[in-house]
C-alpha cells in the first residue's frame, strides 16, 4: 500500500495555480525522530500537492511556519519536459487528509482548534 503519513512545518506559503486544473503546491519540513551525530535533528522537506476544492481552501488558510499533519498522502513522481528540452522528473506526495495542528502568528505558536468542518479530506 502505498500511503504516507507525516507532522511537519510549512518551509513557505502554499503555492496555489488557478484554471482548469486547480491546485496547490507546499513543502513541509519533517524533523526526524532521532539525532544525528552532532546530537541534531535533521529535516527532511518533502513536496505536496492538493487538488480542486481541497487546493483552494489550503491556499488560503495555511501559511509558512504553520505545523501541520497529513494523512493519507500518495507517493508520486511526476515527468515533464523541462526547458532545456530534457526530460525531467519530480517526486512529490499527493495529500490525503490535512489539518493545521498549531498556526505560528507574529513568532509565537499558537494552538489552533481545528473542528471537522475545517479539515481538508
Amino acid at each position: 500500500m502505498n500511503s504516507f503519513n507525516c507532522v511537519g512545518r510549512l518551509v513557505d506559503d502554499p503555492v496555489f495555480f488557478d484554471g482548469e486544473n486547480r491546485r496547490t503546491t507546499f513543502s513541509v519540513a519533517i524533523k526526524r525522530e532521532y539525532k544525528n551525530a552532532d546530537g541534531d535533528y535533521d529535516i527532511d522537506v518533502a513536496d505536496f500537492v492538493v487538488w480542486r476544492s481541497d487546493a483552494e481552501y489550503v491556499a488560503r488558510n495555511f501559511k509558512k511556519g504553520d505545523l501541520v499533519s497529513i494523512e493519507n498522502s500518495r507517493y508520486h513522481v511526476k515527468r515533464y519536459i523541462g526547458s532545456d528540452g530534457e526530460s525531467k522528473r519530480k517526486a512529490e506526495f499527493i495529500a490525503g487528509k490535512v489539518r493545521i495542528m498549531r498556526r505560528k502568528i507574529a513568532n509565537q505558536q499558537m494552538p489552533v482548534d481545528i473542528k471537522h468542518d475545517d479539515e481538508v479530506k
